[in-house]
């Protein structure tokens, strides 16, 4: 995933992140034509490789660039839209700050409240040793078992957990897990819903999911449209899906 790219789609005036969109957007300056020049592109393929990116660009420096400063939001904007919080730090992702203002600020302030170092000095060494334990959680909203995160595995096309897709993902990979659990060929089979879910989804209501969730598995213009329109009731739409899979395994829903 590119970050920048996926920063500004994410970003508005209700997220706590808007306050960098603009000093994000205009990148840095190029001091000879005096005209805006955009960022090196920051690519992460999973939640791991973006805490080990968040861990590389806080090591102490003497001072952190604008580029760095551009990276260490990018990177804490997308753990922030995945659920993550640090143990250590539990505001920081809900609540950002620049580069400088976590990794020399708050990170000394951190260590000097817990007796290491003291106001007028804490050691790099002390700085690196925090910042290469902290620990991250993700606030999962969604209860999925192991069997059925095994199978999202399986149809992932970067054999993903569930946990580190983005909410997009996450309802293209049901959708994919749907389809590989419930067609036969090339139709898709009936459910006996009466045993599976106590009656309260129907094989009518599945389909109407799968119909509905279609346009995260497309790129096409109607399905981009398609997708934006549903963004508010994302959580919900993932929460239904994971309900519909919860008791289904494959070979024995036929």
């Amino acid at each position: 995933m590119e970050l920048l790219e996926y920063f500004l789609k994410e970003v508005d005036v209700s997220n706590p992140y808007y306050q960098f969109r603009e000093e994000i957007e205009n990148g840095q300056v190029n001091l000879f034509e005096d005209t805006p020049a955009p960022y090196e592109k920051l690519y992460v393929s999973s939640s791991k490789e973006a805490i080990n990116k968040f861990r590389s660009l806080t090591q102490p420096q003497s001072s952190y660039g604008l580029e760095d400063n551009c990276k260490f939001i990018l990177i804490c904007h997308y753990l922030y839209k995945n659920k993550y919080v640090i143990e250590e730090f539990p505001e920081l992702l809900e609540n950002p700050v620049s580069l400088n203002d976590f990794a020399t600020g708050q990170v000394r302030t951190y260590l000097i409240a817990h007796g290491i170092g003291d106001s007028s000095k804490v050691a790099w060494q002390d700085r690196r040793n925090l910042i290469n334990t902290l620990k991250f959680k993700i606030l999962e909203n969604f209860y999925v078992q192991s069997e059925i995160n095994q199978l999202f595995q399986i149809v992932s096309t970067r054999s993903a957990e569930f946990q580190d897709m983005t909410n997009e993902e996450k309802l293209k990979e049901i959708a994919n897990l749907l389809e590989y659990l419930l067609k036969d060929g090339k139709k898709f089979i009936t459910l006996d819903t009466e045993t599976i879910y106590c009656g309260f989804i129907s094989n009518e209501q599945i389909t109407a999911y799968r119909k509905k969730i279609q346009c995260f598995r497309h790129s096409s213009v109607d399905s981009l449209a398609e997708r934006e329109s549903l963004k508010e009731n994302i959580e919900f739409l993932i929460s239904y899906g994971l309900a519909i899979l919860a008791p289904l395994k494959k070979d024995n829903n036929k």
